[in-house]
């Protein structure tokens, strides 16, 4: 595994900038090791747990940056050893400066929320860096790593002995039970086992993924922490961006002006018309359907409400109607036919409840589609929001 591909549970909402050193501090090593990290690639799940940690940071409206750490740093953000803040500013110059355009950036234009997300991959580069570096250095270290499905977490453990001795005697214990693992099962685990130059690395399973898990370390070394966390799944909603689709036959935004450039809408080119006035033209679609595609993955699966903010016109015939698609299978027919009164960004329906549907954990490809010989709605995005009796049952 490489670990400068990992992705940290927290390094979303860190504070960062390209060109900071490295975090070297044993109390930064100790926050990477205790909160663990993402054995992942950047996916749409890293913008789902960035818009959850700075929604819950910004929520909270700190009025001090030491009052805005200490919240980061029980999210496992050790914000106190980075200082440079969006677009390379000082976080401690003008904290409240910082902070207020932190806790708007959902507002801004698209170009702002892609500097949020550049601001967090560069977080998550340095700090996985560093996490290579602590897990490198001389000691014992036991750190966990979070997967795909967030019902199961990787233990893994290594000994880089600053003496003669390459072997630790070690025993494991997890609040709460029951924990499943293997290939060490949990019964070895609590029962101690001798980890030597070849680490540990064994999956374990939680019964519930709205469950902390806490583990606690007891060994013949002492190791860098001695207690570990296995986060709850805080279950957000999956935002998808008109930006972010695939299209067919529907040009994904900059767009049409009439759409406020935010939007999918039909794709069109330019003609000089018989005034010398440039006219939009519909381009021929290649193919029998109109579509819009996304792809997510690592979710937790389960039942789904699917909502819409989009616009269409007031006149009849202007129900441009689509089906939702999701992983092949026809989930929604005859969706996105409210006329909304115009195309204009005021004249969208904020949030329509299309209806149901499944998301499996891993990849998920939802496609919105409809005939070639129509006109597409202006969807300006969909929103996925997790149904409440699966948040209960944790299934």
């Amino acid at each position: 595994m490489n670990i400068r591909d990992l992705r940290m549970t927290f390094t979303l909402a860190v504070v960062i900038a390209a060109g900071l050193q490295p975090l070297s501090a044993q109390n930064s090593c100790e926050a990477l090791l205790r909160f663990g990290i993402f054995d992942q690639q950047a996916t749409n799940v890293e913008e789902q747990r960035s818009d959850w940690i700075i929604g819950k940071l910004c929520s909270e409206q700190h009025r001090s940056e030491s009052s805005f750490n200490k919240s980061a740093l029980s999210l496992g953000i050790p914000l106190e050893e980075i200082t440079v803040g969006i677009g390379g500013s000082s976080k401690s110059s003008d904290f409240l400066s910082w902070y207020s355009k932190l806790c708007t950036w959902n507002e801004q234009s698209r170009q702002d929320r892609r500097d949020i997300h550049l601001w967090a991959s560069q977080a998550s580069a340095v700090l996985a860096d560093t996490f290579e570096k602590c897990i490198n250095q001389k000691g014992f270290q036991v750190w966990v790593e979070e997967m795909a499905d967030p019902k199961y977490f990787r233990l893994r453990a290594e000994f880089n002995s600053p003496t003669s001795s390459n072997k630790v005697r070690t025993s494991f214990g997890f609040i709460p039970a029951p924990i499943k693992c293997a290939p060490i099962s949990v019964r070895d685990l609590t029962a101690g086992i001798t980890i030597s130059g070849a680490g540990l690395n064994t999956v374990c399973e939680r019964s519930n993924r709205e469950a902390s898990v806490a583990i606690g370390v007891n060994a013949s070394y002492r190791p860098t922490v001695g207690r570990l966390e296995v986060p709850p799944v805080r279950v957000t909603d999956i935002i998808l961006h008109s930006e972010e689709a695939t299209t067919i036959g529907v040009k994904a935004p900059p767009s049409n002006p009439l759409a406020g450039y935010d939007a999918l809408t039909n794709a069109y080119g330019s003609r000089l018309g018989s005034n010398n006035q440039l006219e939009l033209v519909p381009l021929p679609v290649p193919g029998p359907e109109r579509s819009a595609e996304w792809v997510i993955d690592a979710i937790v699966p389960g039942q789904y409400s699917l909502l819409a903010t989009y616009a269409n016109g007031s006149l009849p015939g202007d129900d441009r109607r689509l089906n939702v698609v999701v992983n092949g299978k026809l989930e929604l027919r005859d969706k996105f036919g409210t006329r909304t009164g115009g195309w204009l960004p005021g004249n969208r329906i904020k949030d329509e409840l299309l209806g149901v549907v499944p998301l499996k954990a891993g990849r998920n490809v939802i496609r919105i589609v409809g005939p070639a010989n129509r006109s597409f709605p202006h969807v300006h995005m969909l929103r996925l929001k997790r149904r409440a009796r699966d948040t209960r049952t944790g299934a």
